[in-house]
């Protein structure tokens, strides 16, 4: 299995492509969910082994950093009451998935100082990614009302966090 979170939020592209029913959304929401969740175990076997890999950015970890969200064609508002609360519900196991997903990769800090030159490729995926991931939520919960896009946003904003620390591990 190729491992890449770039090929998660490109599928994430197509998702927020168009004009789309909330059971549209909730369906590539779960897709994507589902998409990550792949990518959790693989995360969670990186060794210096790998370093190779990483460094060239190719092998089962990441594919060239290439990611293309394009913009939503919904409005802010659109979704409410109960498919509010179910894209609300869909955009909450999203974020506890990636956020599951950058565990795996903090619990592999050690690769990063064992070999520093393998920082840089692996930084520019995940600072992409946290790009897609944070243009992807925003424009679900640009969709959202009230309540449910707050309720949104705080689920994402623990996701931001990891990512940033994910980030800072490979600076170091």
């Amino acid at each position: 299995m190729r491992f890449s979170l770039n090929f998660v939020l490109l599928g994430a592209a197509s998702v927020t492509n168009a004009l789309i029913s909330p059971s549209q959304l909730i369906r590539g929401i779960d897709d994507l969910v589902h998409k990550t969740e792949d990518l959790i175990k693989p995360a969670g076997q990186l060794s210096i082994s790998n370093a190779p890999q990483l460094i060239l950015g190719s092998g089962p970890f990441f594919a060239s950093p290439t990611i293309a969200v394009h913009d939503m064609f919904l409005t802010e508002g659109t979704f409410d009451g109960k498919d509010g609360d179910q894209i609300v519900a869909s955009v909450k196991k999203l974020s506890n998935t990636f956020s599951d997903l950058l565990d795996a990769f903090l619990d592999k800090v050690n690769i990063f100082g064992e070999i520093p030159f393998v920082d840089a490729p692996f930084r520019l995926a995940i600072a992409l990614t946290k790009r897609a991931f944070e243009d992807f939520t925003g424009n679900i919960i640009n969709s959202l009302s009230g309540s449910q896009a707050n309720d949104a946003r705080s689920s994402v904003q623990g996701v931001d966090e990891k990512f940033t620390r994910t980030i800072i591990i490979t600076e170091d």
